[in-house]
């Protein structure tokens, strides 16, 4: 989308890399899981970001993205697959129709 983090309009990056003061920005979990203290984490969240992805990485999650299924791993693809699940990309056209009374993506995450 864009070539730097920092570079999206509505990106908060600048906020959780200490490059600017966001009044609006509050930590979430994961971001305040990064370090025991603001620098550590201001820090550990730039290199974090600076990281490039794998290639295959990127193209498995725009394919999913773009296709409206979940990017999962193997194990857990195999045990939605048994519940019905479809994660695959099916072929473009029209969707399947679907019997009356049934309904689709009912999981247990148990």
């Amino acid at each position: 989308m864009v070539a730097r983090p920092g570079d999206h309009r509505w990106s908060s990056y600048a906020g959780n890399a200490a490059l600017s003061h966001d009044v609006l920005l509050t930590p979430h979990v994961e971001y305040l899981a990064l370090g025991e203290d603001a620098a550590s984490r201001e820090r550990n969240y730039q290199r974090l970001l600076h990281e490039a992805d794998e290639e295959t990485f990127l193209r498995a999650m725009r394919e999913a993205t773009h296709a409206g299924f979940p990017l999962v791993g193997e194990h857990l693809k195999v045990r939605l697959e048994k519940q019905g699940a479809r994660l695959d990309r099916g072929k473009p056209g029209r969707a399947p129709s679907r019997r009356p009374g049934t309904t689709t993506n009912r999981y247990s995450w148990s």
